[in-house]
Parts: structure tokens; sequence; C-alpha cells
């Protein structure tokens, strides 16, 4: 989901690219992980914010774009950890058996 997020940017309209965002939030609520629904409600309630980025045409300091992005990457990481470790537990206790 993050990477799909990246088009957001790509759009030329602010109605395209409000679309957009909002099949995105509505896609992450749905995902039933917490950090990408916590980021969907706040790209939510900063829509008009993001949206006036395309009303200037991109010519705006991208250190809003840059401050979500970060946000994505922190969420992607949070996400990976427990999977991660619950893979390690479960190569663990395999091996554990195993021998």
């Amino acid at each position: 989901m993050k990477e799909d997020f990246q088009r957001f940017w790509e759009y030329t309209y602010p109605a395209c690219a409000g679309k957009f965002l909002d099949g995105w939030c509505t896609r992450a609520m749905r995902s039933q992980i917490e950090p990408m629904k916590s980021m969907a409600g706040t790209l939510r309630k900063k829509r008009e914010l993001l949206l006036n980025w395309f009303h200037a045409g991109g010519a705006l300091s991208s250190g809003v774009v840059e401050g979500f992005n970060n946000k994505l990457k922190l969420i992607t990481r949070i996400i990976r950890i427990p999977y991660a470790k619950s893979l390690r537990n479960r190569t663990i206790s395999h091996a554990r058996r195993s021998t």
C-alpha cells in the first residue's frame, strides 16, 4: 500500500488526486492494519491541505510530502517487526523439534 500511495503525487488535477486519496484511505481502513488505519485517518484530516499542493501546481515546499513519506516508512517498519519476530520464533521452535 505504501508504494501505491506514491502514485498520489503523480496526479495533475486536484479532483483526480482527491478521488485517489479517498480510495486509498478506504482501502487502508479496510486493511485491518492499525498503523495504516491511523495514517489514513491523518490523511483524511489533512485532505484539503494535501490537495492545496495540486492547486498550487506543485510549487509548494516538499516538506509535507517528505513528512508523510517518512511516516509511511515508519509504519511499514512497525508492521514488519511482529512478522519478523514471529518468523524467527517459528524457525527456532522448528529447529528445536528437529533435534
